[in-house]
C-alpha cells in the first residue's frame, strides 16, 4: 500500500458499522456521505460525514438538525449518543440538542448501558451520567466499568502506569445505580456481572487495557452474586464471565467448565478451551484441537493442528499442514489444501475469505467461489471479513472496497480503526449512485 493511500484511511478513525440501502434525502452536497447504520432514520435522524469537515444530523427531509462539526458520533440509545468535539466527549440528543457539554475526556463509546453513561472527565475521575446529561453518579473514582444487571464495579485507591494500565492498593466494590455500595470489597478484583455472578480475584496484579477493561493476572478466582456472597470458591487459577451459564475455569494449568453451582460439566483437562459457537466449543490437549458440546462431550476428534469456531453450521480445520472447512457431523465441506489459508469469523456474513498463490478471494458456505482470487493477499493492512455488506481489499497495492457481488465500490467511506489497520469499518455511502 502506498504512503498516501495509508494516510488518507487513517485520517478517518471513527468506527461506525452501517447496512447498505437505497435512500433519498434531497439535495445533499456532492461531499456528504450518509452513516449507513442510519438507513431506517431511527429516532427520525441519520448520521452524516462531510469531507473535511466532520459528522453531522440530518432529518428524513435532508434538514440539518445539527451542523458537519463533530469529530465521530456514536450510535444512538434511547434517542442519545455520545460525540466528540475539539478533542472532547458530550453527549447531543437525536434532535441535535448538546444535553451533556463537551468538556469530559472519555465516554465509553458505546453509549448507555442499564441507563447509564461511563464517564471519565479527567485523569483518576470517573462517574456516571444519565441519558438527559445529568451527573447520576459524581467522578470520584480512579476506574469503573460500565454497568450490567444493573450493578457496576468501581475502583478507587493508588493508580500507577505500567506496561498497561496498573493499579497498586485499589480496592475494588459495586454500586447500584443510586450510587449505593452494595457490595464492599474484600476481594483484590470484581468483575463484571454476567449471569447474576461476577469473577472475583484474590492476590495477583490489577491492570487495564484501554479506558474500560480491567483484568487480573495471578492469584485465585472465584465467583460472587449479586449480594456479594461468594457462590463459587475462590480456587481457580483464572476464570471468564459466565454466559449461557457456564464459566470456563483454569487450575492446575488445566481448562474446563462449571455451571452456577460449581459443578464442572466440562472436566478441567485441557490446555485451553474457547467460548461456544453454535452449541460448540474448540478445546486444544496436546497440540492437537477438536470440539465439546456442553456437557463435555468430545463431539469432534481432538486430532486437528488448528480449529476455528462454527459459524452457519461450518469451521475451518487444519490438518497435515493443510486447512479445509468441515461440518458439525466432522464431513468435509471444502476439501484440505485446496486454499492456503481459510478465514471464516462471526462478523463475515456468510463470505469466507480463502487465498491461494498470492491471491486472496471469497467463497459461500458451500464452497462455491463468489468472488474470484484476484485481489493481493495483504492480511496486515486490509479487513480480512466482510462488514455491513463491504470488504476492504488490495489491489496493485491499493485499497479497493468491494460489495458481495465483488463489485468495485467509489461510493462508500472506509474507516480504519486507529488500534489496529486490520480493524476496518463501512460507515458513510453516497446516497442514490
Amino acid at each position: 500500500m502506498k504512503g498516501n493511500s495509508i494516510t488518507a484511511l487513517w485520517r478517518l478513525s471513527i468506527s461506525l458499522l452501517a447496512i447498505i440501502s437505497a435512500i433519498s434525502c434531497g439535495d445533499l452536497d456532492s461531499d456528504l456521505f450518509i452513516a449507513v447504520e442510519d438507513k431506517d432514520f431511527k429516532y427520525g435522524v441519520a448520521r452524516v460525514l462531510k469531507r473535511g469537515s466532520g459528522w453531522g444530523l440530518i432529518d428524513r427531509s435532508g434538514k440539518f438538525l445539527a451542523p458537519c462539526e463533530y469529530s465521530s458520533i456514536a450510535d444512538f440509545r434511547e434517542g442519545v449518543a455520545a460525540a466528540t468535539k475539539n478533542g472532547k466527549w458530550g453527549i447531543i440528543d437525536n434532535f441535535g440538542n448538546v444535553i451533556a457539554p463537551f468538556e469530559y475526556d472519555f465516554i465509553f463509546l458505546y453509549g448507555l448501558e442499564d441507563g447509564m453513561f461511563a464517564v471519565k472527565k479527567s485523569e483518576l475521575q470517573w462517574g456516571f451520567l444519565d441519558k438527559s446529561g445529568n451527573v447520576a453518579i459524581p467522578f470520584k473514582y480512579s476506574h469503573v466499568s460500565t454497568f450490567s444487571e444493573g450493578l457496576a464495579t468501581v475502583v478507587t485507591g493508588i493508580y500507577k502506569s505500567k506496561d498497561y494500565y496498573g493499579y497498586e492498593k485499589c480496592k475494588f466494590s459495586v454500586i447500584d445505580k443510586t450510587g449505593r455500595e452494595i457490595i464492599s470489597s474484600k476481594y483484590d478484583y470484581i468483575g463484571r456481572f454476567h449471569d447474576g455472578l461476577a469473577v472475583v480475584g484474590i492476590g495477583g496484579e490489577v491492570k487495564g487495557l484501554g479506558e474500560l477493561i480491567l483484568f487480573a493476572r495471578g492469584g485465585k478466582r472465584g465467583y460472587i452474586n449479586a449480594n456479594g456472597k461468594l457462590v463459587i470458591p475462590v480456587e481457580y487459577d483464572d476464570a471468564s464471565n459466565f454466559s449461557d451459564g457456564i464459566g470456563f475455569v483454569k487450575k492446575n494449568g488445566k481448562w474446563g467448565a462449571i455451571d452456577r453451582s460449581g459443578r464442572v460439566v466440562i472436566p478441567l483437562t485441557y490446555d485451553r478451551i474457547e467460548s461456544f459457537s453454535e452449541g460448540l466449543a474448540v478445546v486444544e490437549k496436546n497440540g492437537k484441537k477438536g470440539y465439546v458440546d456442553r456437557k463435555g462431550n468430545v463431539v469432534i476428534p481432538i486430532d486437528y493442528e488448528d480449529a476455528n469456531a462454527f459459524h452457519q453450521g461450518i469451521a475451518a480445520v487444519k490438518k497435515n499442514g493443510k486447512y479445509g472447512m468441515i461440518d458439525k457431523n466432522n464431513r468435509i465441506v471444502v476439501p484440505f489444501g485446496e486454499y492456503e489459508s481459510i478465514s471464516f469469523p462471526s462478523e463475515s456474513e456468510g463470505l469466507i475469505r480463502v487465498t491461494k498463490g498470492g491471491k486472496l478471494g471469497f467463497i459461500d458456505t458451500r464452497g462455491n467461489v463468489v468472488i474470484p482470487l484476484k485481489y493481493d493477499d495483504s492480511l496486515s493492512l486490509y479487513s480480512n471479513r466482510f462488514q455491513n455488506g463491504y470488504a476492504l481489499v488490495a489491489k496493485n497495492d491499493s485499497p479497493v472496497i468491494i460489495d458481495r457481488n465483488g463489485k468495485e465500490r467509489e461510493d462508500v467511506v472506509a474507516a480504519i480503526h486507529p488500534v489496529s489497520p486490520e480493524l476496518v469499518f463501512f460507515e458513510a455511502y453516497k446516497p442514490n449512485r
